[in-house]
């Protein structure tokens, strides 16, 4: 009863989600920085993981690294 029809479906799986942040400036020469909060293995679905890496630096050249995560190159 309808004039439009579906061509195709397409069910997609995401394998591997990735989060970039922009660069945080403690402003302090020896920052204390607190443990990551995540999820315990009961409160994942089965079969994923979470793996957190961090990276830090002394001195940021560019000043839009610590405002605007869309200068960031992965």
């Amino acid at each position: 009863m309808d004039d439009s029809y579906y061509v195709g479906a397409m069910g997609l799986v995401v394998r591997v989600s990735r989060m970039h942040s922009i660069w945080l400036d403690s402003a302090l020469a020896s920052a204390q920085w607190s443990t990551a909060v995540e999820p315990n293995d009961a409160q994942q679905p089965a079969g994923s993981e979470l793996q957190l890496a961090f990276r830090g630096a002394n001195a940021v050249a560019n000043a839009n690294l610590t405002t605007d995560a869309a200068f960031l190159d992965a």
